[in-house]
């Protein structure tokens, strides 16, 4: 029973300092309104008069009452209500910098659009033409969609040359050899036609081995080239 009296008391005091000691307004009001209106009061009951000794006499209780105020800032912290209200705010949160552009990438990034094909590919056993100088390694692969443009480069354990791919209905156009000297063990296909590439299709690509010793395929993915294989591709077909 006292400690809910006593909790209405800490309450309506803390409420009293928050609102007379730490705003603008109540300031105003306990300074000045405050005093003036204590001492109407005390004239009305007949406790004091109207004279200026009376009012300082009302004045001076007043501010005992502030000193008693912010002596209880002082000694026991802030009032509830405001540690509440600072533990409640949040550090501010900014969203993530946008990564910046680098205008001389040679390859610059593709723009969004539908997921890229995805191709799957085996090792496939052939037999070794009769006029070949030395042995190659044939790998079968197919898209589970179609692709434009279709370029696929073969990835080797050693350096490989690009030699041979399987024959394709519909297929009219050549089918480029392309070998980048700074990618010895990559042997890359260009195919003119068809395009798209069609999803489904089954079609074996062969490289060859610069020695007597068969190479390892180790991954057959779609390729793009950069503008300066673009070049060297163009320089390549023409010595053809």
């Amino acid at each position: 029973m006292w400690s809910f009296f006593w909790e209405l008391v800490v309450r309506a005091w803390e409420r009293f300092v928050l609102a007379v000691g730490t705003t603008s307004l109540g300031f105003i009001v306990g300074l000045v309104v405050l005093p003036l209106v204590l001492h109407l009061v005390k004239v009305w009951r007949g406790k004091a008069a109207m004279k200026p000794g009376d009012f300082v006499d009302t004045a001076i209780g007043v501010l005992a009452v502030y000193g008693v105020i912010f002596l209880s800032m002082l000694i026991f912290g802030v009032p509830r209500e405001i540690r509440e209200q600072a533990r409640a705010v949040r550090p501010p949160t900014y969203p993530a910098p946008f990564p910046r552009f680098h205008w001389d990438d040679k390859t610059p990034p593709k723009p969004s659009g539908p997921p890229e094909p995805k191709l799957s590919w085996s090792i496939l056993n052939r037999p070794q033409p009769a006029n070949t100088k030395h042995p190659r390694t044939y790998v079968n692969f197919w898209l589970d969609r179609s692709l434009d443009h279709p370029k696929f480069r073969v990835l080797c354990d050693r350096p490989c040359i690009p030699v041979e791919v399987g024959p394709m209905p519909g297929s009219v156009g050549p089918v480029y050899f392309f070998k980048d000297v700074k990618i010895p063990k990559a042997a890359i296909f260009s195919f003119m036609t068809p395009n798209p590439f069609p999803a489904g299709m089954s079609e074996f690509l062969g490289v060859e081995s610069p020695d007597d010793e068969p190479v390892h395929i180790r991954n057959v993915k779609p390729f793009e080239f950069t503008e300066k294989q673009k070049q060297e591709m163009k320089r390549q077909s023409e010595g053809w």
